[in-house]
């Protein structure tokens, strides 16, 4: 609350100072050890309580103003006001905000002071104003830390998501690939074939036909370009199981607790199982991110008979806000089309914990990849 800048809860502060400041004129009314009328140190109090109001905005000035009032009765609002300066205003400039409210309260009082009795009340206020800078000065420490770790953990999330994104752009090529670019190729070799079985007549139509097919096959080959990655030795999915270990490292560097069990056979050139099983972690993992930040996670992957690899990616219930973020608008509906296409399943939805479960069933056998 001390420090925000919306109206309710600066009245808020303004209002509990002048409480708490006329109760500090009432107790030293009582033991006599006021050094100016009662309604002035009254006065003193709320006037520096009042300037709390443009303490989040102008946190040092006010540190000054209200340390030159402890002059008059040594206000509550100058040790609100010292924490602000700590919690708002960063490096030297705060140091500064701070010696001058010290200069022009407790140390006037403190070098004024007739006595070693009469600067007491300076020397206390010195340690107020320090104790409560020093506490704001953690506060913001504390604060600006958070801040770096959450900055950290969306940037981590958010390249989850564009490995994500780009393994779709590499899914989409194959398909097309397999799909469309085969129908088209097959359209020029029967455009090739027909044109010794056809009239000279019709031989210029057959000619524009496979000329037309050809050219949209490049101009589809070239939108593939676009779409597909670098799917080398060095792409995730072509190192199978082997890149399980670099995809919970990436979720813990984003402050996820996850736990990799894998008791499964290698193949020693990662068959569609094991890539697909590669695709499945990884989605879930980005969902849990996503969905779940800082949620216990598990990762299982385990040998089922008959020759069936089986995917269990399970997360707690969060532990802290949803991270908001873009989504590649593929999720667990393009999963699930990946794993049919090697004959495979997948199961997922919300566990009794409440957390979530993905479970993926996926055959050894070389399904229809």
């Amino acid at each position: 609350m001390v420090g925000s800048t919306r109206p309710g809860a600066r009245a808020l502060v303004v209002l509990a100072t002048v409480v708490l400041g006329v109760l500090v004129v009432g107790v030293r009314d009582q033991q006599g050890s006021l050094d100016h009328g009662l309604w002035v140190e009254v006065g003193a109090q709320v006037l520096a309580a009042v300037l709390l109001w443009w303490g989040p905005r102008r946190p040092g000035p006010v540190l000054v103003g209200c340390c030159a009032l402890a002059v008059v009765s040594p206000t509550v609002a100058a040790g609100v006001a010292s924490l602000l300066v700590g919690l708002l205003v960063p490096g030297a400039s705060g140091v500064w905000w701070l010696v001058g409210g010290i200069l022009a309260g407790p140390g006037l009082v403190a070098a004024t002071a007739e006595s070693w009795s009469d600067a007491l009340p300076g020397r206390l206020g010195l340690a107020v104003l320090l104790a409560a800078w020093f506490v704001g000065r953690a506060a913001a420490t504390r604060r600006a830390a958070a801040g770096a770790r959450s900055v950290g953990r969306r940037a981590a999330a958010e390249h989850l998501v564009v490995s994500v994104r780009e393994l779709e752009r590499a899914r989409l090529a194959r398909e097309m690939h397999d799909l469309a670019a085969h129908r088209m190729s097959e359209v020029v070799l029967r455009a090739n074939l027909l044109e010794t079985r056809v009239p000279d007549t019709l031989a210029g139509d057959v000619v524009a036909i496979r000329d037309a097919a050809r050219a949209a096959l490049d101009e589809l080959r070239q939108l593939l370009d676009v779409l597909r990655r670098d799917e080398s030795d060095e792409h995730p999915e072509a190192l199978g199981l082997g890149a399980l270990e670099a995809l919970v490292a990436e979720s813990r560097s984003v402050g996820q607790p996850v736990t990799l069990e894998v008791v499964a056979a290698r193949d020693a050139v990662p068959g569609p199982a094991e890539r697909t099983a590669v695709r499945v972690v990884r989605e879930a993992l980005t969902n849990a991110a996503r969905h779940a930040p800082g949620a216990a996670t598990s990762v299982t992957v385990r040998d089922r008979a008959p020759a069936t690899l089986e995917v269990v990616v399970h997360n707690g219930a969060p532990v802290r806000e949803p991270v908001d973020l873009p989504t590649a608008h593929v999720g667990l509906t393009g999963l699930r089309e990946r794993v049919a296409l090697i004959g495979g399943t997948v199961d997922a939805g919300p566990s009794d914990d409440g957390g979530f479960e993905v479970r993926a069933e996926l055959p050894r056998t070389r399904g229809r990849e």
